[in-house]
C-alpha cells in the first residue's frame, strides 16, 4: 500500500515537471554564412549574401534554418532596397525558413575533423510558399559542434516561388536585357551544442 502510495507521488510530481526543451543545437550566427548569386544580361555575374541567419537542430535531427530576408546585402544600398521591396516583399514575408532532416547520432559519431558527404532533402518556405529544395553538402564534425556546407552550389528556379514576375520588375527599372531566375546558392551553417 505503502509502496503504491509513494509510486503514486513521484508519477504525480513528474508530471507537474516543465518540459524539457528538446532543442539541442544552436546555429552560430556570426560563423555561418548563406550567399547566393546573380546573373545579368547573360554575362555579369555578381554575388551577394544575408548579414542574419538563425535556427536550431532539435534532438531528433530536424534542422532550421531562418534566414532574415531584411539583412540581403548586394553592396549596391539601392539595389538591397529593391531586392527587399520588389522581390522578397519584406513588409509581408519577413524571413525565409529552411528545414531538412540530419542524422545527428551518425555525424557525433565521426571523429573530430572529419566529415561526411551526402544529398539531403528539404523545403524551403518562402514568399508564403513552400517548395522542396535538394543539397550536396558535406557535414564536418568539431569538439561541441558541427559545420553543413554545400558541396557545390543549390540551384533555386524562381518559378517555384512564384518570383518571375518580381525579377522582370527588377530587370526592367535597372534596365537591363535579363536577369537569369536560377539562382546558385551556397552556404556554410555551423551549428553549436547547447550545453
Amino acid at each position: 500500500m505503502m509502496k503504491n502510495g509513494l509510486l503514486a507521488m513521484i508519477t504525480s510530481a513528474a508530471l507537474m515537471m516543465p518540459m524539457i526543451s528538446i532543442a539541442e543545437w544552436t546555429l552560430d550566427g556570426a560563423h555561418s554564412s548563406l550567399g547566393f548569386v546573380s546573373i545579368k544580361n547573360g554575362l555579369v555575374v555578381e554575388s551577394h549574401d544575408f548579414k542574419n541567419l538563425s535556427g536550431s537542430i532539435e534532438a531528433s535531427g530536424d534542422a532550421e534554418l531562418v534566414i532574415d530576408l531584411n539583412s540581403v546585402d548586394t553592396l549596391i544600398p539601392i539595389r538591397n532596397e529593391r531586392i527587399r521591396a520588389m522581390l522578397f516583399n519584406t513588409e509581408k514575408y519577413r524571413e525565409a525558413v529552411v528545414r531538412i532532416p540530419l542524422d545527428m547520432e551518425k555525424y557525433m559519431a565521426l571523429k573530430i575533423g572529419s566529415s561526411t558527404s551526402e544529398t539531403i532533402e528539404g523545403t524551403l518556405n518562402l514568399h508564403g510558399i513552400t517548395g522542396e529544395v535538394m543539397a550536396s553538402v558535406t557535414v564536418t564534425r568539431g569538439q561541441n559542434h558541427v559545420v553543413v556546407s554545400s558541396l557545390k552550389p543549390m540551384i533555386l528556379n524562381a518559378a517555384l516561388w512564384e518570383l518571375v514576375p518580381a525579377i522582370e520588375a527588377l530587370r526592367a527599372i535597372a534596365s537591363l536585357t535579363s536577369i537569369t531566375p536560377a539562382v546558385p546558392v551556397s552556404f556554410s551553417l555551423k551549428y553549436d551544442l547547447d550545453r
